[in-house]
């Protein structure tokens, strides 16, 4: 009897640029029960630069291992029929992460073109057309959307990819290669996870010299870090051109980072109002508007504009330094008054 079942997804998490983080967070973002557990991550950005011609990386601290708190992950490596088993686990109220060769999926960007092999969510199945529905990157011409395979084509590519390719990517077997089963814990977190966010901010105070070979910064000294980088651009320090596509991914991550912490102190005041996180969201909605306008002038400048837009970028940069150097020992605060109030 055909069959057609379809899990609940967010397609749009906000952390395409963390792409391990997207396909689980897709799952998370979709079940409200789990805001609470959620808004107990990504309080951190953590920086690691080295002195050559790159653009420092930064991304959140968080990894992989969080989400076994909320998810469960099974891994798959054999089936007689992947149909079968894709099905099957869908219908159970189950997820599938798993890995292709997107050179060989026709609705990718890069088929055809180049090997890739990258994740994808799938969540869904019909058997009138024999198609499950993903979500992954670069596929139907968006960085990150829903896009659909028929049964053959997902049984093929993971029968050849299990056949040819588990040795060569062995390095993503912590990531969910090459087949996963996901499903949402029943038990989890009813409240915010305060110990864990006040640690988190209490750890985020590691600087890092600009002038140093290898750097690694936490927190809101990523700003002076970065502030300090704009002005050697500035005065004539080398960057190539094609840092440029990091660089605006890095922009992106700590503009989501603003929106993450803005969204998280709405959510903590849902629970009784403060002046503490009033002052404390002021601080990161103006660092966010502040890193827009880094982001405008940045493109400016990648299109021909001036060493005059670096030093803008790099006096901008240190006001975001400067403000959520303020916000986060006032983000503590709330976080000591709350538990105090507790005893």
């Amino acid at each position: 009897m055909k069959q057609a079942h379809k899990l609940p997804v967010t397609a749009r998490t906000g952390f395409f640029t963390e792409c391990y983080h997207n396909f689980r967070l897709s799952i998370v973002l979709a079940h409200p029960n789990l805001m609470p557990w959620y808004y107990g991550q990504f309080c951190n950005l953590i920086l690691q630069a080295s002195r050559d011609d790159q653009f420092p990386f930064v991304r959140f601290e968080d990894h992989l291992d969080i989400y076994s708190e909320v998810l469960e992950e099974r891994a798959v490596i054999e089936a007689d029929d992947w149909v079968d088993v894709i099905r099957q686990a869908v219908s159970a109220g189950e997820y599938i992460l798993l890995y292709f060769n997107w050179k060989h999926i026709k609705s990718s960007d890069y088929y055809q073109q180049k090997d890739i092999h990258h994740e994808a969510l799938l969540y869904a199945f019909d058997d009138e057309t024999e198609t499950f529905e993903l979500l992954a990157y670069d596929v139907e011409g968006s960085v990150y959307g829903v896009t659909r395979i028929s049964y053959d084509d997902c049984r093929q590519e993971l029968e050849r990819l299990v056949a040819e390719d588990m040795r060569s990517q062995k390095w993503f077997a912590y990531y969910g290669f090459p087949v996963q089963r996901i499903s949402v814990k029943q038990t989890g977190p009813t409240e915010v996870n305060l110990k864990r966010l006040y640690f988190a901010l209490d750890r985020a105070r590691v600087k890092a010299s600009p002038h140093e070979t290898e750097v690694f910064a936490m927190g809101f000294h990523i700003y002076a870090y970065l502030a300090e980088f704009f002005n050697q651009l500035a005065q004539g320090r080398y960057l190539h051109p094609s840092e440029h596509v990091l660089w605006n991914i890095v922009l992106n991550k700590m503009i989501q980072h603003k929106k993450v912490m803005v969204k998280r102190l709405d959510f903590l005041a849902a629970g009784g109002s403060s002046p503490f996180l009033q002052r404390t969201r002021s601080f990161y909605e103006q660092a966010r508007k502040h890193l827009v306008s880094i982001m405008g002038k940045s493109l400016r400048y990648q299109q021909g504009g001036g060493t005059s837009l670096l030093q803008e970028i790099g006096e901008e940069m240190r006001e975001v330094y400067e403000l959520e150097k303020r916000a986060s020992p006032l983000l503590m605060e709330y976080l000591v008054d709350r538990q105090l109030k507790q005893l």
